[in-house]
Parts: C-alpha cells; sequence; structure tokens
C-alpha cells in the first residue's frame, strides 16, 4: 500500500496538465479543495473542501485511504479509482494504491503488471526489467536485494510495494556505471540504493543517460555517485520526497547529485546532505528548480557548494533550507557560472530560502555569481552571514533579514 500522495498545493494544480472529463465517459473528476463524492464499487470517495499542507485527504466511506493525499481523483476505464500527485497517477485495488498510467492513455486491461521478489514472477528487479514493455509498471516487493543490477530501455514504473525496496551493492558493477542505468522515461518509487561501485570511482545508484526520469520517495546513501546523469539535451529529471547522503568517494569530483546537460533538473520536497566532500547539488542543466527541500551538511559534513551551477542556465532556488557546514570544504554555499555560462538564457532566482552558515571564515559567502545575468536574491533569511557576506558578482537584493538565533534543523527522511 501507498503509505502518503503528497501533492502540491491547491495554487499549483494548474501545472498538474490533468485529463479533462472526456476522457472519462464512464465516470466523473473530482479536484482537490472543490468538495463532492464519487460513486464506485468500492464505495463513496470524498475530497473535503478545506486543503491542508499536503493537499486533501482521500476518505473511502469516511475513512482515510491509506492515508492518501491527492490533487485530483478520477473514475475512468470501467470504473476504476484514480488518483494523481505530483504527475504520478495510482489506481487502487481494492485495499491500497496501485502505480499506474494515466488513466486518459486507455483501459486499466492495456497496463501490464510484472511483479518481482520472493514468490513473484520474477524472483529479481533485473529480470522483471528484461521482460518489461513500455507502459509496463512493475510492482516490486519490499526487502533486499543484492548486486541487482539492471539496464532500463523501456517506458515503465518501477513501484515498491509493503514498503522500500532495498538495493545494496557489495561488488564491483559489472556495466561500469550504475545499479540501475536508465535511457527511457521512468518512474522510480520507494527505491533505496547504496553501495555503488565502479573501478573509475564513479558508481551510482541511478546512472541517467536518456529520457524522462522521475523518482518519488526514494533514498541514495553511501554510494561513489548519488545519481550521475549524462548529457541529454531534451532529457529532464524530476525528485520528489527524496533523499540523498554521504555519497562520493572523497576526491571532491563525486557528489550526491551530479546532472549533466539536460533540458531540466526539477528537486522538490527532499534532502540532501553529509555529501563526502563533493556538492550537495551539482546541476549542467538548461533549467534548475529546487523548491521546498533542506540542503543540508550537519556539524561535521564535509561538504563543498550546497548548490553547484556550474554552467549557468535558469535557476529557481526557492523556500529551501541550505546549512553550510563548519567543515565544509568551499566557503561559497551557492556558484553559478564559475566554470562558464553555457545558456543565453541564464538566470538565477534566490527566493524566501533560509541560508545558513557555520563556517567561521571571512570567505564564507552565500550566492558566487559569476554570469553575466543579475542574480534575484530576495525575501531570504540569513544566519551565520553578514550584510557583506550575502553575494558576489551581479546582484539585486530585497526584502532579506538577517537571523540572531538559529532555527532548528529538520533532520527526518522526506518520504
Amino acid at each position: 500500500m501507498i503509505s502518503q500522495l503528497r501533492p502540491r498545493s491547491a495554487a499549483d494544480l494548474g501545472n498538474d496538465n490533468a485529463p479533462s472529463p472526456t476522457v472519462s465517459p464512464d465516470g466523473s473528476i473530482l479536484i482537490a479543495g472543490s468538495g463532492g463524492s464519487l460513486v464506485t464499487a468500492a464505495g463513496i470517495w470524498t475530497f473535503g473542501t478545506a486543503t491542508n499542507a499536503y493537499g486533501n485527504n482521500i476518505l473511502l466511506n469516511g475513512q482515510s485511504a491509506g492515508a492518501g493525499y491527492s490533487t485530483e481523483l478520477e473514475v475512468a476505464n470501467q470504473g476504476h479509482m484514480y488518483a494523481t500527485t505530483r504527475g504520478q497517477w495510482w489506481d487502487w485495488n481494492g485495499a491500497g494504491w496501485e502505480g499506474s498510467m494515466d488513466p486518459s492513455t486507455g483501459p486499466a486491461s492495456t497496463v501490464n503488471v510484472l511483479r518481482a521478489g520472493s514468490g513473484q514472477q520474477y524472483s529479481t528487479i533485473s529480470a522483471a526489467i528484461a521482460a518489461s514493455h513500455n507502459g509496463d509498471t512493475i510492482q516490486v516487493q519490499a526487502g533486499t536485494y543484492i548486486n541487482d543490477f539492471a539496464t532500463i530501455t523501456t517506458d515503465i514504473t518501477l513501484q515498491g510495494v509493503d514498503g522500500m525496496v532495498n538495493m545494496i551493492c557489495t561488488e564491483q558493477i559489472p556495466n561500469g556505471k550504475a545499479m540501475l542505468v536508465t535511457r527511457g522515461n521512468d518512474t522510480i518509487n520507494n527505491f533505496i540504493f547504496s553501495g555503488a561501485q565502479v573501478s573509475d570511482g564513479n558508481g551510482a545508484g541511478i546512472r541517467y543517460e536518456a529520457g524522462n526520469l522521475i523518482l518519488n520517495n526514494d533514498y541514495f546513501h553511501d554510494n561513489q555517485e548519488g545519481l550521475l546523469a549524462a548529457a541529454a539535451s531534451n532529457g529532464t529529471i524530476t525528485i520528489n520526497n527524496s533523499e540523498f547522503d554521504h555519497n562520493g568517494i572523497g576526491d571532491g569530483f563525486t557528489h550526491n547529485l551530479y546532472v549533466g546537460q539536460i533540458s531540466t533538473l526539477t528537486i522538490d520536497h527532499s534532502y540532501f546532505h553529509d555529501a563526502v566532500v563533493g556538492h550537495e547539488i551539482k546541476s549542467r542543466a538548461a533549467q534548475t528548480i529546487i523548491e521546498n527541500s533542506r540542503i543540508q551538511d550537519g556539524p561535521t559534513g564535509t561538504a563543498s557548494y550546497s548548490i553547484d551551477l556550474p554552467n549557468g542556465g535558469a535557476a529557481l532556488i526557492r523556500n529551501n533550507v541550505i546549512e553550510q557546514g563548519s567543515s565544509s570544504q568551499n566557503p561559497v554555499i551557492i556558484a553559478s557560472g564559475e566554470e562558464g555560462n553555457l545558456y543565453a538564457n541564464t538566470s538565477l532566482k534566490v527566493l524566501n530560502n533560509e541560508i545558513l552558515n557555520h563556517m567561521l571564515s571571512p570567505s564564507a559567502l552565500g550566492i558566487d555569481n559569476r554570469t553575466g545575468a543579475t542574480a534575484l536574491v530576495s525575501g531570504n533569511e540569513f544566519y551565520g552571514l553578514s550584510s557583506s557576506q550575502i553575494a558576489s558578482g551581479l546582484y539585486n537584493l530585497s526584502d532579506n533579514t538577517f537571523l540572531t538565533t538559529e532555527p532548528a534543523l529538520i533532520t527526518t527522511h522526506p518520504w
């Protein structure tokens, strides 16, 4: 059962690209905050009119449906009940939520579900992936999978069920890249990756090589690289409610997250911390969006940049808690363009963040902007930095404040 479906706020619903009611002639649609009910064979489903911090609670016959939250409910495809959150669709199976395709794509019977794990159709994740076709969902039973490596060339969803799927590497990965290599339009939910290692020191939990990758409720820790993404000019990576920590080999070239020249990197409600000497987030994407997340180095962390945008690009850094530890390998917290600005659309917006510094050095700096664009730095709260340490390069400051007391840091898992 999917324990939590946490959507964006009601103000963001217009970005969900929800299908119109015409795609579900056998049912109807409810949008969070609108109120109302839907009647299905399972019973009566309702949304309230109030929207809380996570959206609207889904109720079945007045009771919470697996602690579900969503931005939309839809009856479609011969009476199936669907919910969507952050672009991910779920289908009610009678007892819980299963990952699904967009209901507008056709009848539920066209969605092929493969099952992997002990006693399942496929005993390994790699065998299920090898048997998959575009549009398939692979339901992986929660548990530990050791040295189960695969390359994904199909457009599929990997869905951990009944808990987290714990992928552990204890040997050199034969493909020389990662535990999972992704080349399609793929979604991976409820997976843990740890121990990835290859001879050149770039062993990753996931090596992204092409397509559109979505990560929900995933955890990358103690790998040589957390996620390493190759250049793919039309590709996108979206990371929701996920955690990256203690990735890197200590050489300064391996990181929690390292994204090459893709179209868009989007990070939301995630937690990056304690990268080993390397950066918490390094992105060469044409567009980088980091929102509602925690990027923290902790009291003993050794990370370098908290956020590094070495080639510029259009960047929005908003509503985050960004903390530089006392043992940081670099005094700069956010850097942009230090390796040359490759993008004509470069912009930098740093809005409404808490930016906290523990590095006792006069060189400590909040934002180092080396692009030709003027950085907008507005509405932020700074701790441990003076007014002269907010930014360098071209910048426009407004409505920023300085804290005399450090806010308490939240260090819980985001999923």
